[in-house]
């Protein structure tokens, strides 16, 4: 699962790419952990939050499978948040780790949920890339999907939504 992930950006370009203004205190870091403080957008805008949920039994809940989320009662009342990122990290079953992110200079953006300062990352099953290192990775929507997720205009089931064609490549 998608446990760590990486935002290596000037603040002007997350600034301009959500079309946000920038935080006084962004949070940029080449490896982001459950439990650090990163960016997201929600309908209000560009702000920090707490990579992780607090789950019922009190662990961290750090991603939502995208095919049953909205069946988690744990994910009812949280809305919908954009996650940007540079790469991901995914570990192979011998625990060797992996970074994944895309060709170009751009942003992979993870749909998230978001609630009481903390968000999870929603993720579904590989891309070809991905596949032969991990049986999940990050959800990333393409650009055109992006406001339609945080005004929940997409289609009801997220199951439906795949990854972006050609986003992940293997540093």
């Amino acid at each position: 699962m998608c446990s760590r992930y990486g935002l290596i950006a000037a603040a002007d370009r997350l600034q301009q790419r959500f079309d946000q203004e920038a935080l006084e205190e962004l949070i940029f870091k080449p490896e982001i952990r459950i439990g650090d403080r990163a960016p997201i957008v929600t309908r209000e805008g560009l702000r920090l939050g707490k990579f992780g949920l607090t789950g019922h039994d009190r662990r961290p809940v750090f991603n939502a499978r995208s095919e049953t989320w909205e069946q988690k009662k744990l994910f009812h009342e949280l809305e919908p948040c954009l996650v940007p990122a540079t790469s991901f990290w995914e570990w192979s079953p011998e625990k060797r780790i992996f970074e994944f992110g895309p060709e170009a200079d751009e942003f992979l953006v993870f749909p998230g949920l978001f609630g009481n300062g903390a968000f999870a990352i929603l993720t579904c099953e590989p891309d070809e890339i991905v596949g032969p290192i991990h049986d999940r990775m990050p959800l990333c929507l393409p650009r055109n999907a992006e406001t339609e997720w945080l005004h929940r205009t997409l289609p009801k089931s997220t199951s439906r939504l795949r990854v972006v064609a050609g986003q992940s490549s293997l540093f």
